[in-house]
């Protein structure tokens, strides 16, 4: 099941990728918008390779990837004159070493391993730190971005029209965080139900 999952999310990924990609006028957000969708194909078809291969997941830092691609994105729609900057690639650092550690160190990582007081091995635990710092920096970040650009356009303009073209980015950023929410508590639940460890994967995936 899950290696169909992957299969489907690597072709979604690469298609929406393209298709924002060929747009004759690209702004900055679409090449944002672009490369993320791009990575996230890269992450599927890591896992279908995984399954494929050893029959197993090594890995699941995809958040690691999509909360710095999440915020850099909110940043590109609301900092005027947003430039892309080699500097900012630094900000994928933590996905690639821990994706790196994963296949020499060939440690299979569940996202319920977060929440196993007694999972101690070293990798695991830098990892769940990264994902949780991770989750409470880049989201905040991004929040605020929102709440202050939203308090900026009601100063300036003060109209509803003004309200309407941030509305939706509230939405993605709301929706956002409830998905990673979710993620957590479907963890707590596999953990406390002992039910089945790939729950979370599927949800995540999916």
């Amino acid at each position: 099941m899950m290696e169909t999952i992957a299969w489907v999310g690597f072709s979604q990924s690469i298609f929406a990728a393209i298709l924002i990609g060929s747009k004759k006028e690209n702004s900055v957000a679409d090449k944002i918008l672009t490369a993320w969708l791009s990575l996230l194909g890269i992450e599927f078809f890591t896992c279908a390779i995984d399954y494929r291969i050893f029959g197993k997941p090594l890995l699941s830092s995809s958040f690691l990837l999509i909360n710095p691609a999440f915020y850099l994105y909110v940043k590109s729609l609301i900092v005027k004159d947003f430039r892309l900057k080699w500097v900012q690639l630094l900000h994928l650092a933590p996905y690639v070493v821990f994706e790196t550690l994963a296949y020499t160190l060939y440690e299979q990582f569940l996202p319920e391993s977060l929440f196993r007081f007694e999972f101690v091995h070293w990798y695991g635990l830098l990892l769940s730190i990264a994902t949780v710092l991770s989750w409470v920096h880049y989201n905040s970040a991004g929040a605020a971005l929102v709440i202050r650009h939203r308090q900026r356009l009601f100063n300036e303009y003060s109209n509803i029209e003004s309200n309407k073209k941030i509305t939706w980015l509230y939405f993605i950023v709301i929706f956002y965080n409830l998905y990673c929410l979710t993620v957590v508590i479907t963890g707590v639940l596999v953990l406390f139900w002992k039910a089945d460890f790939l729950i979370p994967f599927v949800f995540n995936y999916s």
